[in-house]
């Protein structure tokens, strides 16, 4: 199924791409972004849009996340990612060493928007998925 949605989704993004200008692009963007209501505008944009993410964009992110779902084709739910980001801060309380999850997400997150994706990749496949409800019952179980 999730080949199916690949494939299709593919062959829309590359329809018609080389008939249009840049030009043509901005100016389809501008409209769009012009639709949308002012109360519904991130502050900022695009500049806030182009800075490189620091700890507590990520952290804020994820304390946000709704528990019990997931973001991606991995099905991990953000209370896997919660639970890791706790297990850091009471390792850290007993100067016990710890995984930083939210500097790793950073410095990868960071690493995409100065770097790009490579085109083999499949890392964009996960955004094209619709979230899906995950009930997570061992939150405590890592």
């Amino acid at each position: 199924m999730a080949e199916i949605a690949k494939t299709y989704h593919d062959s829309i993004q590359a329809a018609d791409t080389l008939q249009h200008t840049e030009e043509d692009r901005r100016n389809a963007q501008e409209r769009s972004l012009n639709e949308i209501p002012e109360n519904q505008k991130l502050g900022g944009y695009p500049d806030a849009m182009n800075e490189i993410l620091k700890e507590e964009h990520i952290l804020e992110a994820l304390t946000l996340s709704k528990s019990g779902s997931a973001s991606g084709m991995d099905g991990i739910p953000y209370n896997v990612w919660k639970t890791l980001h706790q297990k850091h801060i009471e390792a850290k309380k007993n100067d016990k060493p710890s995984f930083n999850l939210i500097k790793v997400m950073t410095h990868v997150l960071n690493d995409i928007q100065v770097h790009g994706v490579l085109a083999e990749s499949s890392f964009t496949i996960g955004w094209m998925l619709l979230r899906t409800r995950i009930e997570y019952a061992n939150k405590g179980n890592l």
